[in-house]
């Protein structure tokens, strides 16, 4: 058995329990197969190059009057040589970009620049910048011990003159329209609150209010004497249906119920607020501050169980809505008062689907948009009359991200995210890669690492299936595949993939499944029911054998699967379970999973290998590795213990695996021709 890889690092650190014969036959021919092409270390160099490329980083802080807050960071070249990744350190730096000049900020409290960013920002006319800096734990693997602070302070963009604010163990902030600083902070963990007022200099005005409360201001910009003050208050606790106080200026404390509420804005001194209060649809209210009963409040928005909000801000008289829909989110402009002729007037001014987008400072002009998705972060800034702005970003990756619907074989509208290479035309022969889960009402997202980035270099095409049994349309949509429904998981799978060769950008046999855990048995299932459409699966400690095992009889995977002894669902399993399927020719097929697993038996992957290994087609791969997998079920402290195992580069090397199989299946031409950065 080959496991020169494993045995330096992960098995060197932790002996292993007394090795399964299976396990050891599996390794010994996956190691075999995977060795014929010589391509595993490059393909692992590669990624391990790619990895540290992605963890290093450049994004926009803040943006105002022409100046823009850069953060960079970049990982420590000994974190390749470290398995814990609770030690894993990164630096960091802040620049100011000026009229083309970009100049490095001085960050506060010592020379040791691998401290964390707590917050920065701009003051409204560009001249200074608020910094803070987390300090850095005594012992990283015990953050139970560790009570953040920050060290905050104020500096002078022109001389690079820095002024000490304090050390706060909880603070926020705020620049008024006159460049003065509004500070909340506490001394003690659990001690009362104090906002503070700075001037430009960073010489304190003195405090301004003490509350026992978490108490922050909001500043509302006006002119440079009549900025208003919206009072944010919270009582000490850890609730997340906590009851909050909220004030404008010196107006009377508006006590809400309780639930879960966020800013969204000012009108006319009104109150604009989204909360849950009263269950769900969420809700967009605006509360008259001197007259604040609920039967006075007035909703501006709702959102449905399919389309929840994630975030509403109201920029002038627009609000700025982002939803989470189909598995990526939407970002909308509706008018605040709707044009009775035109009442749904929505647009889309950043175009989508996006991963996420968030809006900073939508009280000020203009506000700073972010938005996420597989390309990397775009930056815009939004004027008062709702032009953006984008701000450079560099290092983005080039991708086409997109979100389409597959019909199912009831008619159900499957949604998929996929991405692709610019410039990749539907010619009809592009290999493509679907992930699925499918189950238990997790929703999936779309992700790009490494192994996505060399994957769309090949000329392929990586999708997310968002099939029934998640919860990317509500409750509904995970309920209607369920037991005697589960089929429905993977027809919904099944017509993604069809819809991809309908469409033109593939055709049968060049289709990869993977999944891991219930996403395991979602791409087993699938290569059973349709070995001619799916050329390679890959399953990641995933759930094989529907019928066997006192597992099925539990209240978890029961009441999601079925019960063997109730005889409708005992008929769904048998015809769904993968052990029980002899697809004919197999696809390639590669089962992985840890040495251990809290979650899903070994014995799954095991009983898989042996039913498919003998069948025509394959190969039917088992790749047992030395570490614990779904170690994230796991208590806190063994969780810690099972994920510092491993190396980067081991982990590395297992997806290089991944991506080995399906350059052989589909006949792909692979060179390692990327530069170490």
């Amino acid at each position: 058995m080959n496991v020169a890889w494993f045995t330096l690092s992960a098995l060197a650190q932790d002996p292993a329990p007394e090795a399964d014969p299976r396990a050891e036959a599996g390794n010994a021919e996956t190691d075999a197969w995977m060795a014929e092409s010589g391509r595993i270390g490059p393909l692992t160099d590669a990624l391990t190059r790619l990895r540290i490329e992605r963890q290093s980083g450049q994004n926009v802080v803040d943006h105002r009057a022409g100046a823009t807050l850069w953060a960079l960071r970049e990982p420590d070249p000994a974190n390749a040589d470290q398995p814990d990744f609770r030690l894993w350190k990164s630096h960091t730096t802040l620049s100011l970009e000026r009229e083309g000049t970009l100049v490095e900020l001085p960050l506060p409290a010592g020379s040791d620049d691998t401290w964390r960013l707590c917050s920065s920002a701009l003051s409204p006319d560009g001249s200074h910048a608020l910094v803070a800096r987390s300090d850095p734990p005594e012992d990283p693997t015990r953050p139970e011990k560790h009570h953040a602070v920050c060290h905050v302070a104020l500096v002078d963009l022109e001389s690079l003159g820095t002024v000490e604010l304090g050390v706060f163990p909880r603070f926020s902030s705020a620049f008024g329209s006159d460049g003065t600083l509004w500070l909340t902070h506490r001394d003690r963990r659990h001690g009362p609150s104090t906002v503070e007022r700075y001037d430009r200099a960073g010489a304190s005005l003195g405090a301004v209010r003490r509350d026992r409360r978490w108490v922050r201001p909001v500043v509302v910009p006006g002119t440079e004497d009549a900025d208003s003050l919206m009072w944010w208050s919270s009582p000490r606790t850890r609730r997340k249906r906590s009851r909050f106080r909220v004030r404008l200026d010196d107006g009377p404390w508006v006590r809400l119920p309780r639930g879960r509420w966020s800013w969204v804005g000012l009108v006319d001194g009104d109150l604009v607020l989204l909360t849950d209060r009263g269950g769900t649809p969420h809700r967009v209210v605006r509360i008259d501050p001197a007259d604040p009963a609920r039967q006075r409040w007035e909703t501006l928005l709702t959102d449905t169980e399919i389309e929840p909000f994630r975030d509403v801000s109201l920029h002038g008289d627009t609000l700025l809505v982002t939803q989470a829909v189909d598995g990526v989110s939407r970002f909308t402009e509706r008018p605040l008062v709707p044009d009775p002729a035109e009442p749904a007037a929505v647009s889309e001014p950043l175009g989508g689907p996006h991963q996420f987008v968030s809006v900073w400072r939508s009280l000020a002009d203009p506000a700073l948009v972010t938005t996420g998705g597989p390309e990397g972060l775009r930056s815009f800034t939004r004027a008062l009359d709702g032009t953006y702005t984008e701000l450079e970003a560099p290092n983005r990756t080039p991708v086409v991200f997109t979100s389409s619907l597959a019909i199912s074989a009831d008619g159900a509208k499957v949604p998929v995210s996929w991405a692709h290479a610019p410039g990749l035309e539907p010619t009809g022969d592009a290999p493509v890669w679907l992930r699925a889960y499918g189950g238990f009402g997790h929703s999936s997202n779309l992700w790009i690492g490494p192994v996505e980035i060399l994957w769309l270099e090949l000329g392929g095409i990586v999708g997310t299936v968002h099939a029934r049994g998640g919860q990317e349309r509500g409750a509904v949509w995970h309920d209607q595949a369920t037991q005697e429904n589960l089929g429905r998981t993977f027809e919904d799978v099944i017509a993604a993939a069809e819809w991809f060769v309908d469409e033109g950008w593939t055709r049968p046999g060049r289709l990869a499944i993977s999944g891991a855990s219930n996403g395991g048995l979602t791409a087993m299932a699938c290569v059973a029911e349709r070995p001619d459409l799916f050329g390679a699966g890959i399953s990641q400690s995933g759930v094989h054998d529907l019928l066997g095992g006192k597992e099925m009889e539990g209240g978890w995977w029961g009441g999601e699967y079925g019960r063997p002894g109730n005889a409708d669902q005992r008929a769904v399993m048998e015809r769904y379970s993968p052990v029980a399927r002899r697809p004919d020719p197999v696809p390639a097929v590669l089962l992985a999973t840890g040495r251990e697993d809290p979650t899903v038996p070994l014995e799954h992957s095991y009983r898989l290998k042996e039913a498919w290994g003998g069948l025509p087609g394959g190969p039917v791969l088992l790749r047992v590795y030395p570490w614990t997998s779904h170690a994230h079920h796991l208590p806190r402290k063994k969780r810690d213990a099972a994920w510092s195992e491993v190396l980067p580069v081991d982990r590395d090397r297992a997806s290089a695996e991944e991506l080995e199989l399906l350059i052989r299946v589909f006949g792909l031409d692979w060179e390692p021709d990327r530069e170490a950065p």
